[in-house]
């Protein structure tokens, strides 16, 4: 079973535009060659991808699962026509890194230093995110890396999370709360950051 990279691009359309009128729209196309290539998708997969009614259409279970893999299809191909324009270029990249205001601030000026020793010629991006949108950001493939707080978010098992830094900390509470023990976990508070870390993709072992 192969997936035709168009369709997909098709049903990213409709996802977007949150109808197949407005897919069609978007895509400079007639309505019924969009509907025909979600149906074929769904034929194909065996599934049904939207749920219709009256109201407009909404993304089934599946629907989110192929969603997801559709955004790291479409963020691949863009990545791989960036890469060659650089390495046109002498240059190297692009890395796209997601993390909360205080952890990039912390962290990546250093790193920068270090690439820039490396790969004189780079092209780096940076996106500011809450925590848990940046996990969603990982498994989709729209960026490499992730420094977030640790523990602030349950990483997936397709995620690696490795702790770079911790930062000591006192909480100053009033009376009603004055029955919190003497040390807490993030876990538990999740407004008091423990630590910073970089999240990334799991990749699986060749073989």
């Amino acid at each position: 079973m192969a997936l035709d990279p168009r369709a997909l691009q098709r049903f990213l359309t409709v996802c977007r535009e949150g109808s197949i009128g407005g897919a069609a729209r978007r895509l400079h196309v007639t309505q019924p060659a969009v509907s025909a290539t979600i149906l074929q998708l769904e034929e194909t997969l065996g599934t049904t991808l939207f749920t219709r009614s009256r109201t407009g259409i909404t993304l089934t279970h599946t629907g989110v699962a192929l969603r997801r893999r559709a955004r790291a299809l479409e963020t691949l191909l863009m990545k791989a026509e960036r890469e060659v324009e650089l390495l046109r270029a002498d240059a190297v990249g692009p890395l796209v890194i997601g993390g909360t205001p205080g952890a990039l601030v912390s962290l990546v000026p250093r790193a920068v230093s270090t690439i820039k020793v490396l790969y004189p010629s780079f092209e780096l991006q940076v996106v500011e995110r809450p925590d848990d949108e940046l996990s969603e950001m990982l498994r989709s493939g729209q960026i490499e890396l992730a420094i977030v707080t640790t523990g602030a978010v349950a990483a997936s098992e397709r995620l690696m999370e490795e702790t770079l830094l911790r930062d000591p900390f006192s909480l100053i509470v009033g009376r009603a709360n004055a029955h919190l023990p003497s040390k807490i976990t993030l876990s538990k508070h999740r407004r008091c950051p423990l630590g910073v870390a970089v999240r990334r993709r799991r990749v699986s072992p060749p073989g």
